[in-house]
């Protein structure tokens, strides 16, 4: 009788729950690292770790004593330097700490793809008024201050004049870890993606997606993403020479790839890359597009088992999928939620209920559910979606 596989999960949260749900599917004994609270994942799992994910000693410690066959996660940053860590230690398949050091940090990143010849915004690393100085003097308005280190929107500003950059960059490093951010020539093109899976230095596929924008007034966020990526929009075949470029530029290996990318007048640009799989219902959209279940996947190379005999066992997926986050435009305490649904949304998902309290959308984490919708066209899915948001109402008391 074959012996039971063990995976390790950093994070009980919302964004792993799909991942647990694959584990236990796969018939793994599935354990659970985080800190303490009332998160979704931890009802799920075989095992709950309580701990810092950001400890790599302690993740390396749960490993060593559950004596895992995996580490895995998705649709987030936090602990993958943890994860690389422990691979290396245990020469486990997956992320090296080495790449998850350079991908979790803006800056050694950006040092690493322009190193490499990637096509990328040009940058400047700033910790004083007097690096800010040199900056100016190397770029043009209108420049972008990242903090380094966060997700999202988060410490990122888009600034048009010197009095901003000034005033931005020392906020943005104040939300940092880090005592330094980075400020970056601003593209004003079309913001898109990429899914990517890279194993044994292959890279099994990269596939363009668009994504659909709100603006908060700072920075665009991410509401929603289709398949695929119109031709007109860009050339494939010049996204995946540039994505397969900046994979190789951080090292990753044996682990998904989420790619952030704009393109203007035609030419792609990498704006950052991580070696996880994207947010947003993005596993999904990937699984349903090439007709596997991507988060399976993810495991199965995690615990030194052969994507590529998985992906290559694919049946095909739908023609066209698109992905959409629902949120309040009110803050306030829920009182009723309701929706017309059709044929075409595949996936519903709720992630407040009555009593629950609610913001106003202003950033990703706001976001109170999500669809997704198949059809033939990714302009039928769009408007299916609109449909749907119309229709969707959140009573507030």
């Amino acid at each position: 009788m074959a012996k039971q596989k063990k995976i390790l999960i950093l994070g009980g949260g919302q964004a792993q729950i799909e991942l647990i749900k694959a584990a236990l599917e796969l018939g793994c004994y599935t354990i659970v690292a985080g800190i303490e609270g009332n998160y979704l994942g931890y009802a799920l799992a075989n095992k709950v770790c309580h701990v810092d994910i950001f400890n790599k000693e302690a993740i390396l410690k749960i490993a060593q004593d559950e004596e895992v066959d995996g580490v895995s996660m998705v649709c987030s940053d936090f602990g993958l330097q943890s994860l690389g860590y422990v691979n290396d230690k245990l020469s486990l398949s997956g992320m090296s700490e080495s790449s998850a050091i350079v991908s979790s940090d803006k800056y050694k990143m950006k040092l690493a793809l322009t190193k490499a010849g990637v096509n990328t915004p040009k940058f400047a690393i700033v910790e004083t008024d007097e690096d800010v100085e040199r900056a100016l003097s190397m770029m043009s308005f209108p420049l972008i201050v990242k903090a380094v280190d966060l997700q999202g929107s988060r410490g990122i500003y888009i600034c048009r004049s010197e009095s901003e950059i000034y005033e931005n960059y020392k906020k943005s490093i104040s939300e940092s870890r880090h005592n330094y951010c980075i400020i970056e020539e601003f593209i004003e093109g079309e913001e898109f993606g990429a899914q990517a899976f890279v194993y044994e230095q292959d890279v099994l596929f990269v596939l363009p997606h668009g994504d659909n924008v709100k603006k908060n007034g700072i920075v665009n966020i991410p509401i929603g993403h289709y398949m695929p990526l119109p031709s007109d929009m860009v050339s494939n075949e010049a996204v995946v020479s540039l994505v397969k470029n900046a994979i190789k530029a951080l090292g990753f290996n044996n682990t998904a790839v989420n790619v952030d990318l704009i393109v203007k007048d035609g030419t792609p640009y990498i704006i950052e890359l991580t070696g996880r799989a994207g947010a947003n219902y993005l596993p999904e959209m990937t699984g349903a597009y090439w007709g596997i279940d991507y988060y399976k996947m993810i495991l199965l190379c995690a615990m030194g088992e052969s994507p590529r005999k998985y992906f290559d066992g694919r049946l095909g997926g739908y023609d066209a999928i698109a992905t959409r986050m629902l949120y309040s435009k009110e803050s306030g305490v829920v009182k009723n939620i309701s929706y017309n649904n059709s044929s075409n949304i595949r996936n519903i998902e709720l992630f407040v209920k009555k009593g629950d309290v609610v913001n106003k959308f202003s950033n990703s984490r706001d976001c109170v559910g999500r669809i997704l919708c198949v059809g033939k066209t990714v302009s039928e899915c769009a408007t299916n979606i609109d449909e749907f948001v119309d229709n969707f109402k959140i009573e507030l008391e």
